[in-house]
């Protein structure tokens, strides 16, 4: 009988160190639970933005607008945008529409190719081709630029650089 206390004794001392063992590690744990490092959220590319930009185009001066839709699959990042320049110095405008394709390289870094046609007061249609970066500096806020090679009358006509601002509408 006095096998059996002891045991039982010895049973019930080392299920009680169990138990505060598992508490302590239970409150230990929700300290390092609380500490675990969580990534910054990641850039949202996805809607509709609008935006303003300077344009420089064949010796020319130009400022516009544009409007351009973006939707974003993990890192992948496509879309449409519609421009308008105005070149004050021989007064025409153009009409721009491209298609963008892009890939987020950091955080609220967008590397992107895009491609489109135009037109101008000149009414002469052209084609462009280029690629562009774009810098999200706040939650709807971003800088951008962009080099597009210009085609027309069958031939490389010359290169339209623009860069300006886009905010993001939710």
């Amino acid at each position: 009988m006095k096998t059996i206390a002891k045991f039982g004794a010895a049973a019930l001392a080392a299920t009680t160190m169990a138990f505060a063992a598992d508490a302590a590690m239970a409150q230990n744990a929700t300290y390092y639970e609380s500490q675990i490092y969580t990534p910054a959220p990641v850039a949202q590319w996805d809607g509709l933005y609008l935006g303003g930009h300077v344009s420089f185009l064949e010796s020319a001066f130009g400022v516009g607008k544009q409007v351009g839709f973006n939707v974003q699959s993990g890192d992948v990042v496509y879309g449409l945008q519609g421009s308008w320049t105005y070149f004050p110095s021989p007064g025409e405008y153009v009409v721009q529409g491209q298609g963008r394709l892009g890939m987020v390289v950091f955080d609220e870094f967008l590397a992107y190719v895009a491609a489109g046609i135009g037109t101008g007061s000149s009414n002469q249609a052209f084609v462009t081709a280029g690629a562009g970066t774009e810098f999200k500096f706040s939650d709807n806020a971003s800088f951008f630029e962009q080099v597009d090679g210009v085609w027309y009358n069958g031939g490389f006509q010359g290169l339209q650089v623009k860069g300006g601002i886009n905010w993001y509408i939710d």
